[in-house]
């Protein structure tokens, strides 16, 4: 049995030195792509940047569901027993390439049967070929998380970024359209997936293909139908939005909907490296201590409350002005969009916190149950308040659905796991957050926007501290962060 302090600290210096790396994977990847959508935007404007928008949610829709959720569990069971890394990538890595094939098979069959442009359609079946080598790319960087050596993953994403990047603007400084830029997506990810299979020999360095059809079937059997649906019904919770929105109202209005989307992806990415790396050590912590899961559990997820909140008010201010610099004054219909979804991202990050206790628990089917209502409620709120609304119709709709989602994993944690308490853990920051929120209605048009948010943050970090929402014991926590962080790495 470790002490608890000692092993908190661990906990958390593993995370930040892991996060660090998956926060910058997922930022060069939803980056680069940003960089891709502002430059189709200034360059070509609405309507292919609606295209671009659809053709890649498509994509997006369907990144994790070739690898059918078995990420999870290669990183659990390798950070247990590493010696079988060379099994578990021959074997989920042939299961992957199977399912990507059906993927793409079935995105074909669905765009097919939209009422999209030819332009579209080309597009989204020539970056839906992009499964094949991501799923590949996905397994790997599994499989870099339970050997801590995300690092390894960081190196292809910059890769990829690069690769991405670079050619789209000579593609489009050359007069190219949108099928080139969806080509040079696909060119990038073979890239990553040779770098990925490169690192994954240097990671064991006794590297052979182990493919034994049983142990497919077994995993297939036991596993992969849980972690499949998860994945799926998730998926579609989180991009169904774009898909019904084009389909009720046309490409144009996606094209305003896409700018607020992608910026609020930003914040997504924060929160996949955290709950990301938060799974793997939270199973050891399980395996060891119940009583040290839940406190690690209850102090990420305040620290993340805390820390998240003036992000928010930040964006919420100069959602306007990032707008315009970034798509121009074209696209400044995105704007109350983008003040309604940026709310989505503490949801998310809530729900991925959730899903983490959850799976660690062995309570993936109940986690299911909650994903099929929440689904359901998307479907019906996408339909009904994109058809009446339109693109500010259907972020409402997100916002709403993600939000029942998140209420409902919060209570199946307290039911079925432990209490998270909810004052403690929400209560302290909410109040400042409260705050924040009057100090910038009453002086919103009295002061410039600079020093609204500066007096806004002090005002939210004052009320903060000073109710001593960080007590000794968190303090203490936090230097042994530093301390241990080290010998953990």
């Amino acid at each position: 049995m470790f002490k608890n302090h000692k092993e908190i600290g661990r906990f958390l210096g593993f995370v930040s030195k892991n996060s660090l790396f998956l926060f910058s994977i997922n930022i060069l990847s939803v980056f680069s792509s940003f960089i891709v959508g502002v430059l189709i935007s200034r360059r070509l404007g609405v309507v292919p940047f609606g295209e671009y928008t659809t053709a890649y949610n498509f994509y997006n829709m369907f990144y994790y569901l070739p690898l059918l959720g078995l990420g999870i569990f290669v990183t659990r069971e390798l950070a247990k027993d590493k010696t079988r890394v060379n099994k578990y990538f021959a074997n989920v890595g042939f299961i992957s390439l199977i399912t990507s094939i059906i993927c793409f098979l079935l995105i074909c069959v669905i765009v097919f049967l939209m009422k999209y442009g030819r332009n579209t359609k080309i597009a989204t079946y020539i970056v839906s070929l992009s499964l094949f080598p991501n799923s590949l790319i996905l397994l790997t960087q599994a499989i870099f998380i339970a050997f801590a050596k995300a690092r390894y993953a960081f190196f292809v994403a910059i890769a990829e970024a690069m690769v991405k990047v670079i050619f789209s603007l000579v593609a489009l400084t050359l007069g190219y359209g949108i099928n080139s830029l969806m080509g040079i997506q696909l060119f990038s990810k073979f890239i990553g997936s040779i770098l990925s299979i490169y690192f994954v020999i240097r990671c064991t360095r006794s590297f052979r293909i182990e493919i034994d059809f049983n142990f497919c079937r077994n995993i297939l059997k036991e596993f992969a139908f849980t972690f499949a649906l998860i994945t799926i019904l998730g998926s579609i919770l989180t991009k169904i939005d774009i898909i019904v929105l084009s389909g009720i109202r046309g490409i144009t209005e996606v094209g305003w909907y896409g700018p607020a989307s992608k910026l609020t992806w930003f914040g997504y990415t924060f929160i996949l490296a955290i709950t990301t790396t938060f799974f793997p050590i939270a199973s050891k912590l399980f395996a060891v201590s119940g009583e040290l899961f839940e406190v690690a559990s209850r102090q990420s997820l305040k620290y993340f409350t805390a820390m998240l909140l003036p992000f928010l008010i930040v964006g919420f201010l100069v959602s306007d002005r990032l707008i315009l610099f970034c798509f121009g004054r074209e696209f400044m219909n995105s704007v109350i969009v983008f003040k309604i979804l940026i709310w989505s991202i503490f949801f998310i990050g809530l729900c991925g916190f959730c899903d983490s206790i959850l799976i660690v628990g062995n309570k993936q089917r109940q986690t299911i149950y909650t994903l099929c209502f929440s689904l359901i409620v998307s479907l019906i709120l996408n339909i009904s308040f994109s058809y009446r609304w339109g693109y500010i119709g259907t972020s409402i709709a997100f916002l709403l659905s993600i939000g029942t989602y998140a209420a409902l994993e919060f209570f199946l944690v307290n039911r079925l796991m432990f209490s998270l308490h909810l004052i403690s853990i929400l209560g302290k920051p909410l109040l400042s957050f409260g705050f924040a929120v009057i100090f910038i209605s009453l002086f919103q048009h009295r002061l410039n926007l600079l020093s609204l948010i500066i007096l806004s943050e002090l005002i939210y970090f004052f009320i903060l501290l000073s109710s001593r929402t960080f007590t000794k014991e968190d303090i203490r926590v936090f230097r042994k962060l530093w301390q241990e962080g080290k010998v953990v790495s």
